[in-house]
């Protein structure tokens, strides 16, 4: 085999495992919420601030510095990073941090039931974020540009406030 038959390969290995570790949460989310309407959102809205509660003082270590919006943005840059997520941040600073993501490949999964992305990985990140940082927040992600909603991109935004 060639060698850009072999990336190629790999590539395509790499995307269909990001998408089918993808699918599994989103749809028990999605069965939850389809059996027990608003009321299943309760359960897994406690399960991701567990869950976020479990990593954030894994993922801390990323952070140089917890006052600096763009320093919080290290989480999304490690994550990012495994699941296939490319983009870049357009706007940085101590208090302001955007993030503009152009290709999601979860985000093909996420389609099918978008408030997985909108709800759960919102809070789980807003969580996490305020874990190490209470002053700061990530808008949510239904306020903001999101693939899964039907934009071209995703925008991650983090504030502190003063």
């Amino acid at each position: 085999m060639n060698e850009d038959k072999e990336k190629a390969m790999k590539m395509a290995k790499i995307s269909i495992i990001q998408g089918y570790a993808a699918r599994l949460p989103m749809l028990i989310v999605k069965n939850v919420v389809n059996s027990f309407g608003e009321k299943g959102w309760e359960p897994i809205e406690k399960a991701a601030k567990e869950y976020a509660g479990y990593r954030a003082p894994l993922l801390k270590v990323l952070v140089d510095d917890p006052n600096n919006a763009r320093s919080l943005g290290k989480l999304f840059d490690f994550e990012d990073g495994l699941s296939g997520i490319k983009g870049e941040w357009k706007e940085f600073g101590a208090r302001r941090a955007e993030k503009t993501e152009e290709k999601c490949i979860p985000s093909e999964v996420y389609k099918e039931f978008p408030d997985y992305c909108l709800r759960v990985l919102w809070i789980i990140a807003n969580e996490t974020v305020k874990l190490i940082n209470p002053n700061a927040e990530v808008i949510p992600f239904n306020k903001v540009k999101c693939i899964v909603s039907g934009e071209a991109c995703c925008e991650v935004k983090i504030q502190i406030a003063d």
